[in-house]
């Protein structure tokens, strides 16, 4: 997750604090888990890996395809990078061909910019309470 908050906030991710870049991190996997979640039919759904698609030497894509218990296909494809210890990390998820890095990029940079850090978190933590209800 350490990479995805990197690639989100994108230049401001240098200006946090090392325990803002904690929290911003444990709040981009609440985000991303509660997101998920309501928006695949609370979990309950068939997936099945459809492939592996390389993309670089050290860039890839596993490529799944869901099937929600009411019928409806969902494609939700990771995009993985190689770290320097040549683990891959996942670093993006394109749910149905929309990039969630692109989405949380886009928002987060945003409310940093107007508001710093303290506005980033009330966002976050609002948009977490909501998904979870």
């Amino acid at each position: 997750m350490r990479e995805i908050a990197r690639l989100t906030l994108g230049p401001d991710y240098t200006k946090l604090e090392p325990f803002q870049k904690q929290v911003f991190q444990e709040l981009l996997t609440q985000y991303t888990a509660a997101s998920f979640t309501r928006h695949f039919n609370n979990g309950k759904a068939a997936k099945r890996i459809a492939g592996v698609q390389s993309l670089s030497p050290t860039t890839a894509a596993v490529l799944t395809r869901l099937q929600t218990e009411g019928g409806k296909r969902h494609t939700l494809d990771y995009v993985l990078m190689r770290d320097p210890n040549h683990s891959w990390q996942i670093v993006n998820v394109v749910a149905d061909g929309v990039s969630d890095l692109s989405l949380k990029r886009d928002k987060y940079a945003a409310e940093f910019a107007k508001g710093g850090f303290p506005r980033l978190v009330t966002k976050m933590r609002a948009e977490i309470t909501h998904l979870a209800g």
